[in-house]
């Protein structure tokens, strides 16, 4: 592995190993606990992930890697990771949502739902979209980057081209679509029918 980034704070000089990571995790049951809350491909899991930067956030201290250091005269004095992304509760669950422990309290939350319950939560009063996989971390969106979704069906056809889709509720605000909320559709029989 490599490092991702080595900063200096300006104001405290302080020089920050920091490792990035930006990761969407649905829960799969009703729990605080890590192994619960999976990627949208269920190799993808936030146990996993933790564990795995861990391991990042100790590679300066590797005598190989203290030597390169050495030799550019960085000292490291803090480590830390830097995780953006959102934590996806089934909509049944929505209400009652558990985030994982040491969540932070203003986390991204969405829901996720089966394909099959999709139609239970469109709305085809309200104004939803697609957002395209560039778009993720965004919660406004331009309104000539995103299409407005005619029916329900538009991301029944999307998910013939990809295993799951990001959808969102949205609200015009000046010139742009301000999500409502958001969601994540996965194939019936996700994570196991996962391929």
């Amino acid at each position: 592995g490599e490092m991702d980034l080595i900063v200096q704070d300006n104001a405290s000089s302080e020089v920050i190993h920091l490792e990035l990571a930006c990761k969407f995790y649905l829960q799969t049951e009703s729990s605080q606990a890590w192994p619960k809350w999976i990627g949208m491909d269920p190799k993808d899991q936030l146990d996993h992930k933790l564990s795995k930067l861990q391991d990042q956030l100790n590679l300066d201290r590797r005598p190989e890697a203290q030597a390169l250091l050495r030799k550019d005269g960085i000292e490291i004095d803090t480590r830390a990771a830097w995780i953006k992304g959102w934590f996806f509760v089934h909509f049944r669950e929505a209400t009652r949502a558990r985030l994982p422990h040491y969540a932070h309290r203003s986390v991204s939350t969405g829901w996720w739902c089966f394909q099959s319950e999709w139609e239970t939560i469109w709305q085809p009063r309200t104004s939803w979209i697609i957002i395209p996989s560039q778009h993720w971390l965004r919660t406004r969106h331009d309104k000539d980057e995103v299409c407005l979704m005619q029916s329900a069906d538009d991301a029944k056809n999307a998910m013939k081209q990809w295993k799951h889709v990001m959808v969102a509720q949205v609200e015009i605000n000046h010139n742009h679509w301000q999500e409502v909320m958001r969601g994540i559709i996965v194939q019936d029989g996700w994570p196991f029918a996962h391929t």
